[in-house]
């Protein structure tokens, strides 16, 4: 653990601007010159609501979980949306209770009819301070 306080783990926004109607916002960690994991930040993610933006495709390569980057990367959030102009954030997930060590609060069921338990969070802005 001593080591993941000492990492620098940089992360890059992959945008042409600073909108994200027609196409996804996507952020990047690299650690040592090599892919760590990514996100994306999206107008809507197959959710049928008329909720936006939306948290989507969270991934961390397979030799790097459990490591706290997950946690690292998530933790760039706020400061992402505050440059987007966004205290609002959604996101639908089959991880129920995980985003919630991060922030997030559970809104509602998402059923997609095909059986699988899902569930919409949101994270929201805290007021100045949060970002």
């Amino acid at each position: 653990m001593k080591y993941l306080k000492m990492m620098l783990l940089h992360v890059l926004m992959i945008r042409n601007n600073k909108t994200f109607e027609d196409e996804a916002i996507t952020i990047i960690a690299i650690d040592n010159h090599k892919l760590v994991g990514f996100y994306q930040i999206k107008a809507h993610d197959n959710d049928n609501t008329n909720y936006s933006p939306w948290l989507a495709n969270v991934y961390i390569v397979p030799q790097k979980r459990k490591m706290g980057y997950s946690r690292k990367l998530l933790e760039t959030i706020p400061s992402v949306l505050k440059d987007l102009g966004y205290d609002t954030l959604y996101s639908h997930t089959r991880l129920i209770n995980y985003y919630e060590k991060f922030g997030w609060e559970y809104l509602c069921p998402l059923d997609k009819g095909d059986g699988i338990k899902r569930a919409i969070y949101i994270l929201k802005s805290k007021g100045p301070e949060y970002f």
